[in-house]
């Protein structure tokens, strides 16, 4: 009976080392790992999608160049420092510029929006040249990479991968198949997850991020119990109850 017992404890011991030591060194930790063979599908098989273009909203902020006209504008030609200020778009969408005044800018996209201001200023200004960006553009990176945070992109999109290595890239304890990214209104997101490790999973989803995007890496929650309560403290543990056991079934 004591054997029996005893043999039963040493399987629980061993099935809880195995299954921890499995956890901790699957591939999916590992990028590409999956499906890196069998994948055949190829750009050109995708549907085709219309290109990104960037529309004006609330809270943005404006760096507008007049090329004749520096007097009007938010930057100089040539000037290395960047435009941290611009103009505001404020809550109801409009923006205030000089001599035109409050105008409606929510809801353009960037290059019909210059051309938009260029029209009203044409009553003021002969021929006016402008160039007009959205210079708060930008991406939250959360959860489990080295340095979380804020990534501007002045482009208008950016690549996945691109973002994830401008916060220092995935930490230890961050899941390589756990990406989440949520794009859209806070109060109705669409929600979408990549599992970095699976190439028909990074092939399926668009990779391209746009602004105000938020990505949120999540942690493997195999190697943060590793770390809290390691392997060799468990066998200890585990195998100190067992011969603690063993001792009061001999009494």
């Amino acid at each position: 009976m004591k054997n029996t017992y005893s043999s039963v404890i040493a399987f629980v011991v061993l099935f809880a080392l195995v299954g921890l030591m499995d956890g901790c060194s699957r591939s999916d930790y590992v990028l590409f790992a999956k499906n890196y063979d069998k994948q055949k599908r190829q750009h050109e098989d995708r549907n085709a999608t219309e290109p990104y273009r960037y529309k004006v909203r609330v809270n943005d902020r404006l760096s507008i160049l007049f090329y004749d006209h520096p007097e009007l504008s938010t930057r100089s030609i040539g000037d290395l420092n960047k435009d941290v200020y611009g103009i505001l778009v404020d809550s109801q969408g409009y923006a205030k510029f000089p001599i035109i005044g409050s105008t409606k800018v929510a809801g353009y996209y960037e290059e019909d929006l210059a051309k938009h201001i260029e029209k009203l200023y044409s009553e003021y200004i002969i021929n006016p040249k402008i160039n007009l960006n959205v210079i708060n553009k930008r991406i939250v990176v959360l959860g489990e990479v080295k340095n979380p945070g804020v990534v501007e992109i002045t482009n208008e999109t950016m690549n996945l991968f691109e973002v994830i290595a401008k916060r220092g890239g995935i930490s230890k304890i961050g899941k390589r198949n756990g990406v989440v990214i949520l794009r859209g209104d806070m109060k109705n997101p669409e929600v979408s997850m990549v599992d970095l490790t699976d190439m028909r999973s990074i092939l399926q989803h668009n990779m391209m991020l746009e602004p105000n995007d938020i990505v949120y890496i999540v942690p493997n929650l195999n190697i943060v119990i590793e770390q809290a309560l390691p392997a060799t403290q468990i066998f200890n543990s585990l195998t100190s109850s067992a011969v603690n056991m063993k001792i009061l079934t001999n009494f």
